[in-house]
């Protein structure tokens, strides 16, 4: 993930090319910069992240938040009082809400770090977080579909039964009953208190069975085998695979899966900034 203080450049870095305004810096704007101390404090931010000093955080959490206001109230003066920002006042609004998100990140951060000794789940990582793990991801149709049609597991080019290919089935229907039980485990958490070490312990380590159960070496990695095994087969009497029907359905069920990997996976980032 990239660092505050680089999400904050892109967010300048798109302001200027949307506009073709320099970047706050130069002009009316640039007390703006040289003022608040906001590349400052997300530079200390980044520092501690960096090294999980998480008893720093929320100092430095509070010293950004000081900086943000000063650079929020500035840019506003500057829309009002500069006539060359005033016909972009969507566009620096757009870096203000972008900042803001920014800032609650950190506080999220700042305040899962230096919570109670037993704590609910979704108190350690948050509501969204939390509902992130929770999401049914391999109830999707399609995925259900796929995985429970055996004629589906068939050899593309002759038609007849494929050992190999049932096999794959099997290791499919394996991998979803896996993690259905994962989600079962992480769902029943839901209110529940515990300790905060253990409790974020056992949360990694779901997160990543679940990651597994649809990654590159579960649902996600059997469909990339699948797709390779009867495009092979296809291609020994001269057919195309993104032509068949199983190509389709086996891209369709792999959409909800990807959507499905990059939350988690966006889930895990976080729980590796949480201090158990």
């Amino acid at each position: 993930m990239a660092s505050y203080s680089d999400q904050w450049k892109e967010i300048k870095k798109t302001f200027e090319k949307d506009t073709g305004k320099k970047k706050p810096g130069e002009t009316v704007m640039g007390f703006i910069k040289k003022g608040s101390g906001l590349e400052k404090s997300l530079a200390a931010v980044d520092a501690i992240v960096k090294d999980k000093k998480w008893d720093e955080l929320v100092v430095a959490q509070k010293n950004l938040t000081k900086s943000i206001t000063a650079w929020v109230e500035a840019a506003k003066s500057a829309m009002n009082k500069d006539s060359g920002y005033k016909n972009y006042e969507m566009n620096v609004n757009s870096m203000i809400n972008q900042l803001r998100g920014l800032a609650d990140e950190i506080s999220d951060l700042a305040k899962h770090n230096a919570g109670n000794q037993s704590v609910s789940l979704e108190e350690l990582i948050g509501k969204t977080n939390f509902a992130l793990i929770c999401k049914p991801i391999v109830t999707d149709s399609a995925i259900k579909t796929f995985f429970s049609t055996q004629k589906l597991f068939v050899n593309a080019a002759t038609g007849a039964q494929d050992g190999a290919l049932l096999h794959l089935q099997g290791d499919g229907q394996a991998r979803i009953k896996d993690y259905n039980g994962h989600l079962k485990d992480m769902t029943s958490l839901k209110g529940k208190v515990a300790a905060r070490t253990e409790l974020l312990k056992y949360t990694k380590a779901k997160v990543s069975d679940m990651l597994n159960a649809i990654g590159k070496d579960g649902l996600l990695g059997i469909l990339a085998t699948y797709a390779n095994y009867q495009a092979k087969a296809l291609r020994e009497v001269n057919k195309q695979y993104a032509d068949t029907t199983q190509a389709k359905l086996a891209k369709k069920a792999a959409a909800p899966l990807n959507a499905g990997f990059d939350s988690l996976t966006k889930v895990e980032l976080f729980l590796d900034n949480i201090r158990g």
